[in-house]
């Protein structure tokens, strides 16, 4: 997590792991414990053990976001399936409300794995549409996707475009799709009160750099479109922010 003058950013960091080698990733799921942290008034971050996922030494899993608040909750990823029940705990210490809405960020099961769990309480669950073909289509028998149970699958799915918005809890949430990046069918989800961005990308910073994440945004910033170097401000300031969030500052 990286606090700027801008913002919070908060990054969720999955490493390449081929779907097919999660099952052997030798994740020691029993020694997760999920830590919760808070980010604004009503908004939190779980994450998981150091230590104990290789693919994820600095905390098991993908990170999680909650917005909690009297018109329910919204999660944003699901993390692994074997540790739902860890999850859902952590989420009722926060708050014992519904849990209305999950979006996922990206295919990995890390982030995925675990969204039946949170829809068979009722959660409607909201990813791109590309990212719920390749659900679909994932074997039935690797870590990702545990016995196909349909319950998984986002039912509610957009593509590139503008932002899906939700309006919850004093808090506008924008899911804003982009351009093939970590995986092809992310997204940024970006709390505008709360000033706080949730991304998922594992990726190098000339790959960060091409997926364009600050598109949605870069002409409504004065000079955010102007020369700047081998590209322009918005490559610079994701340049800035990719440095310190790598940096753990």
């Amino acid at each position: 997590m990286c606090k700027l003058s801008t913002g919070v950013f908060v990054l969720f960091v999955s490493a390449a792991i081929p779907a097919s080698a999660w099952a052997q990733a030798g994740i020691q799921y029993d020694k997760i414990e999920i830590k919760t942290d808070k980010v604004a008034p009503n908004l939190y971050m779980l994450s998981g053990s150091e230590g104990v996922d290789p693919g994820h030494p600095d905390g098991a899993g993908g990170r999680i976001g909650v917005l909690a608040g009297s018109d329910g909750i919204f999660m944003v990823d699901s993390q692994y399936l074997q540790i739902g029940d860890k999850v859902l705990a952590a989420v009722r210490r926060i708050d014992p409300g519904p849990i209305r809405f999950l979006v996922n960020t990206h295919i990995h099961g890390d982030h995925t794995a675990g969204n039946a769990t949170f829809a068979k309480l009722g959660a409607v669950l909201f990813a791109r549409e590309e990212l719920r073909e390749g659900m679909a289509r994932q074997p039935a028998t690797t870590a990702t996707a545990p016995a196909r149970d349909p319950a998984r699958l986002p039912v509610v799915t957009y593509g590139m475009g503008d932002p899906v918005r939700f309006r919850m809890n004093g808090e506008t949430v924008e899911l804003i799709p982009v351009r093939a990046a970590h995986t092809g069918g992310d997204t940024i989800v970006r709390f505008v009160n709360a000033d706080v961005i949730m991304i998922g990308e594992g990726k190098s910073e000339k790959e960060v750099l091409a997926a364009k994440v600050t598109a949605p945004y870069d002409a409504k910033v004065p000079g955010g479109l102007l020369p700047a170097g081998a590209g322009t401000s918005a490559d610079r300031f994701v340049s800035m922010v990719y440095s310190q969030l790598k940096g753990g500052k």
